[in-house]
């Protein structure tokens, strides 16, 4: 009997050891890297575990896949769950039954989170990994940087997608005080020594911080308003263009009329011989064909526009004068448009058109009982000049001391 109660023993002496090795197996198997492991006897004693494994981290609004292997069972189906969970929860991400982790729109508060696999058909039998999760990559789409009224300081609007609190804008790599309107909008305050361009990243904070795309910003130091450039440009021009307003913003208003004034004269051509044939039989079209191609398009437009107003004083007409006489008589005001009035009354009482127009044109000298011809002086002193009465400064007549003018 004593030898049996000995074998008995021996047995389960045996018996113990072998359960406390395949326990020690089950704590080892829970060790590695990022998986967590455990399970019960399965057929012929074995032990099922389960081991997942992923990527180490998931940035918001991302996905991660996670897969699960279940050792010593014939079954490798299993239910995931996260922070014990299963299918997870908006708050700290979602999985699928294949194991695909989709992020939460924010960072949750318990970072990093658990993704755990439970064996259905040994559901003691479980495996489990730390999951960090990070904020996105942000992305640029629209950067747009606005002069705070004529000043070196730009409130740079930045919009995309992926932006969180404390997000930050870089300029040239330098971080800027950045106000978070969105996850698709930024701004800061930014002020340049002078205009020019530069690189505008943003970049987002921990967890999982990360930098944006580079995108190129123009910062352009305006010295005129819109409202001023466009007031200049309807008094100076026959009308603005968006360009031009950017141009007189850039310039400054001062330097447009410089450069209007040193522009050279934009001249109308000679009407060809023979003419185009819609001018064939009446040469008027092509003449003002050739006026409105200036007037609209030359660079020249302070010029064209004092001509124009000349035009209007110094009165010629195709009604009566040749066409080819009237573009060289637009050519001389044009030329004229910046000298001083003597040198266009000059050159008008000279010109082949008003010789033409007001009857100087073999214009004889009177005979006996007849009187010369006044249309041209009279136009003079009518029209061109100060009129036929002495004005004071304000325009009112001069008057006697009767009160006649």
């Amino acid at each position: 009997m004593a030898g049996i109660a000995t074998a008995h023993r021996s047995s389960f002496v045996a018996r113990s050891l072998a359960a406390l090795s395949a326990g020690c197996l089950i704590v080892l198997s829970g060790c590695g890297a990022g998986t967590f492991t455990s399970g019960t006897g399965g057929s012929g004693g074995s032990v099922v575990t389960v081991t997942v494994s992923g990527a180490a981290s998931t940035r918001l609004g991302t996905t991660s896949q996670f897969s699960a292997t279940v050792a010593n069972s014939t079954s490798q189906a299993v239910t995931w769950k996260v922070n014990g969970i299963t299918g997870g929860s908006t708050a700290t991400g979602t999985i699928s039954a294949t194991g695909l982790y989709t992020a939460p729109s924010t960072v949750p508060s318990q970072n990093p989170i658990t993704i755990s696999a439970v064996s259905v058909a040994t559901p003691t039998a479980s495996g489990t990994f730390s999951e960090a999760i990070w904020n996105p990559v942000p992305t640029l789409t629209t950067e747009t940087a606005i002069e705070n009224g004529l000043t070196t300081s730009f409130l740079l609007d930045v919009q995309g997608t992926g932006f969180v609190p404390g997000a930050t804008i870089e300029v040239s790599g330098t971080p800027v005080a950045t106000t978070y309107v969105s996850a698709t909008e930024l701004q800061a305050t930014y002020s340049v020594p002078s205009s020019g361009t530069a690189l505008v990243t943003v970049m987002n904070p921990n967890p999982g911080s990360a930098l944006s795309p580079a995108a190129a910003v123009q910062f352009t130091i305006y010295k005129a308003t819109v409202p001023q450039a466009a007031r200049l440009l309807d008094q100076a021009t026959f009308g603005p263009t968006a360009a031009d307003i950017q141009h007189v913003q850039t310039v400054g208003l001062d330097a447009y009329i410089t450069e209007q004034l040193t522009a050279p004269p934009t001249l109308l051509p000679a009407i060809t011989v023979p003419p185009p044939t819609i001018c064939a039989t009446n040469l008027i079209p092509c003449e003002q064909s050739e006026w409105w191609q200036a007037a609209l398009t030359a660079n020249d437009q302070l010029r064209q526009r004092v001509a124009f107003a000349l035009s209007e004083i110094f009165v010629v007409s195709t009604n009566s004068i040749n066409s080819n006489a009237v573009i060289t008589f637009q050519n001389v005001l044009a030329n004229d448009a910046f000298g001083n009035f003597q040198t266009v009354l000059k050159d008008v009482a000279t010109s082949t058109a008003m010789g033409a127009y007001l009857n100087m044109l073999n214009s004889n000298k009177p005979g006996n009982g007849q009187i010369a011809n006044e249309n041209f002086a009279r136009e003079n002193m009518q029209l061109f000049s100060i009129g036929l009465n002495l004005l004071n400064q304000d325009g009112t007549p001069q008057l006697d001391a009767s009160g006649n003018m």
